[in-house]
């Protein structure tokens, strides 16, 4: 059981997914960050259904997790609008 925890967080992602209501988009972004400051970002866009509208990643050079976060947000605006 414990290798589902995280930052004591059960993972409940890993065994049920929670559809949005019918006829929202849920979006989920991440970000992750190396010590040697390599990162990536990236998210997911799903319909009530489960199924995949869109997904997007990059990767960035970057010292705060907090920064990339956000930018995964800023990122996923910029990926809508092309």
């Amino acid at each position: 059981m414990l290798v589902n925890w995280d930052a004591n967080l059960l993972r409940e992602s890993e065994t049920s997914w929670h559809p949005p209501p019918l006829d929202w988009i849920k979006i989920n972004v991440d970000a992750s960050l190396l010590d040697s400051n390599l990162a990536s970002i990236g998210g997911v866009a799903r319909d009530s259904k489960g199924s995949l509208l869109l997904a997007f990643g990059k990767q960035k050079l970057h010292w705060d997790i907090n920064q990339l976060e956000l930018e995964a947000i800023f990122a996923l605006k910029d990926f809508i609008q092309d």
